[in-house]
């Protein structure tokens, strides 16, 4: 966020990660996109 990403950005880092990674790899991105979003909020 600080580096000026979108929140699709990491959503395609994240989407790899589940492909690699399988169901738990899935349960924590859910968690990553939920903390981005979270962040974003409190940014404004």
């Amino acid at each position: 966020m600080k580096a000026g990403a979108t929140r699709e950005q990491p959503g395609d880092v994240l989407a790899m990660a589940v492909q690699m990674g399988g169901g738990p790899a899935m349960m924590y991105a859910a968690h990553a996109l939920a903390c981005w979003d979270e962040l974003a909020a409190a940014k404004g």
